[in-house]
C-alpha cells in the first residue's frame, strides 16, 4: 500500500489543496504611503450608472451593471464615540475596498462612490440599486482601551438576507495598525463566501449565466470530491463549453488545466489517456498564463497541475510567482506549504499553511492543509500538536494523508488502540497493499534526520504491518503486491 501511496504523492502532492478560492488581497502599503495611494487610486474609477447617495431613483441602476459579482463597502461606522478613532474605520474601509479590487474576477465600487454614504442610515438594498452590485459589505469599529472590535457583514442584495458575518477582537497599540491587522483577514474570509453566492446562484439561475459565473460553479464542484473521476469529467466537459464562447478566460483554462490533471488514476502515470491528459493539460496552463500571466489564481492553478504530473519544482516556482503577484494568497501558501512537506523542510512547510489558515480557516480544502500541518508536526517531534491538526482535518474529509497524519501521531503518542483504528481507516481510504520497502522510501523522503526516521519507523512499524516478525521478516509471503 505504500507504494500506491508513493505513486499517489508523486502525482496528487498538492491536488486537494489546488484550486482553494479566489484570495486575491494586494500587498498593504506602509501607513502614509497607503494613505496617500488610496486618495489618489484612479485605477478604480466609479463604473457607468453607478450613482451616489441621494440620487434620483428613476436615474438609478435598477440592478447589477455587470454579471460579475458584484460588491460595494459601505463606510466602517466609528462606534468608539471618539474622533479621533474617524479616521481609522476610513482607513480600514479603503483597505478593504482596494484589498476587493486586488480580485480581477470582482465588480467593486470605488471609493469615492462609497464614501458618499458615510454617516447615513440607508437600507442596503437601497444601496444596492443606486450602486448597481449584487451585495453591499458594512461594519463597525469599536474602541476601548487597548482593544478593538471590527464587526463586519455581507448582504445579498436580492433578498437582504445576511450571507456572511464576522467580529475580529484584537489589542492593538496604534490605532492604524487596524489596517494592515484586519485588511486581509476580512478580504480572505469574504472572497470564499462571495464565491459560494456566486455557485450558489449559478446551480438555481443555470440559464444565461456570465462565463466567470459558470467557471467559480464548476470550480466549486471540483473542490467539493476532488476524487471523484465523474465529477472531474463533468467540470471538464463544462469548462470546455465555456472556451467554447470565451475561448480567452484565462482562469477558464487554468481550471481546466488541473482537473484534467485529476482525470488520471493513481498508479496509471504511463497510460495513453494518461500523457493526452498530460498534454492538454499543459497545453491550457500555457495558455492561461499568455492570457493572464499577473493573475495569482492562473498561477496557483497552474503549479497545481504541474504538482499532479510530479513536476514539483515547477510547481514550487509556480506557487511562488502566485505570491509574488499577492503574498496574502492562501490558497498559494497552502499549496506550497504542503509541496515542501514533500522536501522534507517541515518548519518552512508550517509557516505557510498557518499563515493560510489564518487568512483563510473556512477554505474548502483547509482539511488538506490541516492534515499535512499533523504530518509536518509529526516529523518535527511534536505529536500531541500534530493530533490536534489530523483530528481537525479528519473531521472535515477523510484522506490518505489525513489518515497517516492521525496513524502516525497516534502510534508516537503510545495510544495503541486509536493507532489500531488509523491504520484500519488507512486501509479504507487507500485500500492497497503496503510494503516494508516503499514505506521506508516514504519515510525517507518525508524524515531527512535518519535517527528520527527510525523512531517514526518503529512506532508505526506494529501497525502497518502486523504479519510480520519481530525480526522484520515476513511472516507470510514476499510482502511485495501481488
Amino acid at each position: 500500500m505504500i507504494t500506491a501511496i508513493l505513486d499517489w504523492l508523486n502525482t496528487y502532492e498538492s491536488a486537494l489543496s489546488a484550486i482553494a478560492a479566489l484570495i486575491v488581497i494586494g500587498t498593504v502599503a506602509a501607513a502614509v504611503g497607503r494613505r496617500w495611494i488610496m486618495l489618489n487610486r484612479t485605477s478604480d474609477p466609479v463604473p457607468d450608472g453607478s450613482a451616489p447617495a441621494g440620487a434620483n431613483a428613476s436615474t438609478a441602476p435598477s440592478g447589477p451593471v455587470t454579471d460579475k459579482p458584484s460588491i460595494a463597502v459601505l463606510p466602517f461606522e466609528n462606534t468608539s464615540g471618539d474622533p479621533e478613532n474617524e479616521a481609522a474605520a476610513d482607513g480600514l474601509t479603503a483597505e478593504i475596498i482596494a484589498g476587493l479590487s486586488a480580485n480581477r474576477h470582482l465588480f467593486v465600487i470605488a471609493r469615492n462612490s462609497c464614501f458618499t454614504y458615510k454617516g447615513r442610515r440607508v437600507d442596503v438594498r437601497d444601496v444596492a440599486r443606486e450602486l448597481g452590485v449584487r451585495y453591499v459589505l458594512e461594519g463597525t469599529v469599536r474602541r476601548q482601551g487597548d482593544r478593538v472590535r471590527v464587526s463586519a457583514q455581507l448582504v445579498d442584495a436580492s433578498n437582504g438576507a445576511n450571507t456572511w458575518s464576522q467580529r475580529f477582537d484584537m489589542a492593538v497599540d496604534d490605532i492604524f495598525e487596524l489596517d494592515d491587522i484586519v485588511t486581509a483577514e476580512i478580504v480572505a474570509a469574504l472572497i470564499p463566501e462571495l464565491r459560494r453566492a456566486e455557485a450558489k446562484r449559478a446551480r438555481e439561475n443555470p440559464i444565461g449565466l456570465d462565463a466567470w459565473a459558470r467557471v467559480n460553479a464548476a470550480w466549486i464542484d471540483l473542490q467539493s470530491d476532488l476524487a471523484n473521476k465523474d465529477v472531474v469529467k463533468k467540470v471538464i466537459a463544462e469548462i470546455e463549453a465555456v472556451l467554447k464562447d470565451e475561448p480567452d478566460f484565462a482562469l477558464a483554462h487554468g481550471v481546466l488545466a488541473h482537473a484534467y490533471s485529476l482525470a488520471i488514476e493513481v498508479g496509471q502515470e504511463e497510460a495513453e489517456e494518461t500523457q493526452t491528459y498530460r498534454v492538454q493539460s499543459l497545453a491550457h496552463i500555457q495558455r492561461a498564463i499568455a492570457l493572464d500571466s499577473d493573475d495569482p489564481a492562473v498561477r496557483h492553478l497552474a503549479g497545481a497541475a504541474m504538482a499532479n504530473y510530479g513536476m514539483s519544482d515547477d510547481a514550487q516556482r509556480a506557487y511562488e510567482k502566485a505570491l509574488y503577484l499577492n503574498p496574502d494568497y492562501a490558497p498559494a501558501l497552502g499549496s506550497l506549504g504542503v509541496s515542501l512537506v514533500y522536501s522534507g523542510r517541515m518548519k518552512e512547510a508550517i509557516t505557510y499553511m498557518e499563515r493560510a489558515l489564518r487568512l483563510s480557516p473556512r477554505e474548502p480544502q483547509a482539511y488538506h492543509w490541516q492534515s499535512h500541518l499533523g504530518l509536518a508536526h509529526n516529523v518535527l517531534g511534536a505529536p500531541a500538536r500534530a493530533l490536534d491538526f489530523a483530528k481537525a482535518a479528519t473531521e472535515r474529509r477523510t484522506t490518505v494523508m489525513g489518515s497517516v497524519a492521525l496513524l502516525m501521531a497516534q502510534s508516537l503518542l503510545g495510544h495503541a488502540q486509536d493507532a489500531k483504528a488509523a491504520a484500519e481507516s488507512l486501509q479504507q481510504v487507500l485500500p492497497s497493499f503496503i510494503t516494508e520497502d516503499s514505506f521506508a522510501r516514504l519515510l525517507a523522503r518525508l524524515v531527512k534526520d535518519e535517527a528520527r526516521r527510525d523512531e517514526i519507523k518503529k512506532a508505526l512499524h506494529p501497525y502497518l504491518f502486523p504479519e510480520l516478525a519481530d525480526d522484520g521478516s515476513p511472516a507470510t509471503g514476499s510482502g511485495e503486491t501481488p
